[in-house]
């Protein structure tokens, strides 16, 4: 997943928004796709594939990040022969089970955010 990050941590923060800090959406716009489309095979090529051999670092294949009505589009046509995740259905979780965890005040989440963010 790390070659694919910079496309992936927008789709992440997308799906989390309600349960970011108002400051940091003020501050770091954040687009509203929070669909990724998966080639059908992705994700068990790539499990396959770690299965043979851990230290393999392969290439994910091809992920389209978009908006409901974008993925509803390319799901269609290709017959369903994908995987589609809509990040608002537990990217809110996560964040909010995170911020508790750690105690993290507003600015300590607000560096946590940023740093997954702009990770390479």
């Amino acid at each position: 997943m790390t070659e694919r990050w910079a496309s992936l941590a927008p789709f992440v923060l997308a799906g989390a928004r309600e349960a970011l800090p108002e400051s940091y959406v003020a501050r770091r716009p954040i687009p509203p796709k929070t669909f990724a489309v998966f080639r059908a095979n992705a994700l068990a090529m790539l499990g396959k594939r770690r299965q043979h051999d851990e230290r393999g670092d392969e290439p994910l294949g091809s992920i389209r990040i978009c908006d409901e009505a974008q993925a509803t589009a390319i799901t269609d046509a290709v017959d369903g022969a994908g995987l589609v995740l809509d990040s608002r259905t537990f990217m809110p979780a996560i964040v909010r089970r995170w911020a508790e965890l750690l105690s993290a005040t507003e600015a300590e989440l607000s560096s946590e955010l940023d740093q997954l963010r702009f990770a390479e």
